[in-house]
């Protein structure tokens, strides 16, 4: 396929993803479903393939024990399919086009509510630039942090148990075979991550063009409910707070710098929180939008007194 054809193709399966949020009342479980699948597929995917080229090479070693300079070798081959470069290539087609879909999905439900049809400034497509970037990146980033690890530590154990390479190659299927699967779990994670954050920037898009001033936060509340989120249920945020966190958060995407991201949209854990003698207007502006925390199921809906 030339890379006219390829370039046509890619723009018709955003096109086509975009149009969930025009057509399907449930467009975001729906999004959100198909980044967990794209994202996860392209793991199970790249794992094999990493899996097949690191047996060849111990194959190809010969005879003999399995030592630390085997192990980096098979790290690199394996690299080569997992690695972050790799992996963002994978996951490229899934992530871009959801991203925007999600995005736009976010800004249409405030539409929607509201009842104006939001259209989009240039400030709006210029952030979305980044936030397709900025996730791809953090995806495939997130190999180093995940990934690597488990593997040298798979690399380790061979080498410190005194392991043949002749002996390794049945076990070294099985060992990596049951790590790629436990790992389907975090990326499912970080596409509930993704999705969430990517509708909520959306949101503040839609608010911002829809003219809402404020809005208000709301969680499902039951016995799932963290304490982040019944702290931040019912509260009015302003939206020009809201604003300042993305900008925040998108400027240091946009710049690579992970501890400024993360700061710029916290992640609460239970220990953390108490916000009793806090007032709405005083909250951080890192809190001022969900998700909260990971798997978080609270949202914002606009406010009007």
């Amino acid at each position: 396929m030339s890379m006219a054809e390829e370039a046509i193709k890619s723009a018709l399966e955003r096109r086509l993803a975009r149009s969930v949020v025009i057509k399907d009342a449930d467009a975001y479980e729906r999004l959100y479903g198909e980044l967990r699948t794209g994202m996860t597929n392209a793991w199970g995917t790249a794992m094999r393939e990493g899996i097949a080229a690191a047996l060849d090479r111990l194959r190809d070693l010969g005879p003999g024990k399995f030592s630390r300079e085997d192990g980096e070798t098979i790290m690199n081959v394996l690299e080569a399919s997992v690695g972050p470069e790799a992996i963002r290539a994978a996951m490229r087609e899934p992530v871009v086009n959801l991203t925007d879909a999600l995005f736009r999905t976010g800004a249409e439900e405030v539409g929607q509510a509201v009842g104006v049809s939001i259209a989009f400034a240039r400030p709006d497509l210029d952030a979305l630039d980044v936030l397709k970037t900025g996730n791809l990146y953090w995806i495939g980033n997130s190999w180093n942090i995940k990934t690597q690890n488990n593997i040298a530590k798979i690399l380790e154990d061979y080498f410190t148990e005194g392991m043949t390479r002749e002996g390794l190659t049945q076990r070294f299927a099985e060992d990596f075979a049951g790590m790629s699967d436990r790992s389907l779990t975090y990326w499912e994670l970080l596409a509930d991550h993704t999705a969430t954050k990517t509708r909520e920037i959306g949101r503040v898009s839609g608010y911002e063009r829809a003219e809402v001033a404020r809005v208000q936060v709301r969680a499902q509340i039951d016995e799932g409910t963290t304490e982040i989120c019944r702290q931040m249920n019912g509260r009015i945020i302003e939206v020009t707070k809201m604003r300042a966190q993305v900008t925040e958060y998108l400027d240091a995407v946009g710049k690579r710098d992970e501890p400024r991201a993360k700061a710029a949209w916290a992640l609460n854990s239970d220990e953390d929180v108490d916000l009793s003698d806090i007032n709405d207007e005083d909250l951080d502006a890192s809190i001022a939008s969900p998700p909260y925390h990971f798997r978080c199921r609270t949202i914002t809906v606009a406010y009007f007194e």
